[in-house]
């Protein structure tokens, strides 16, 4: 439900997110963050939703050699080689 104050301002319901650490492989670049899923969803679902853009947050961007930490990414989906979530690769020791 939307609201409007006497301003003109827009009140919409907050929508819940669940964070998921992910690592996104792209042609020369390696990313680790967390990517937000709505709660019915799942990472699969995520990347083939019609957005062009895949959010991440809190990343740390790695290319050659040279490393960046930022606060906020947006990775253009056609240039992900493959992604899986941080905890699969961590449990078979190959992160």
């Amino acid at each position: 439900m939307t609201r409007v104050d006497t301003f003109g301002k827009y009140f919409t319901e907050v929508v819940s997110k669940t964070p998921l650490r992910v690592i996104i492989q792209c042609l020369d670049t390696r990313i680790h963050g967390t990517i937000h899923l709505n709660p019915a969803n799942r990472l699969s679902d995520e990347i083939n939703e019609s957005e062009l853009f895949l959010p991440v947050t809190d990343a740390r961007v790695t290319r050659a050699d040279e490393k960046i930490e930022v606060g906020f990414i947006s990775v253009n989906k056609h240039n992900i080689l493959w992604i899986v979530p941080a905890e699969d690769l961590e449990e078979a020791g190959d992160d």
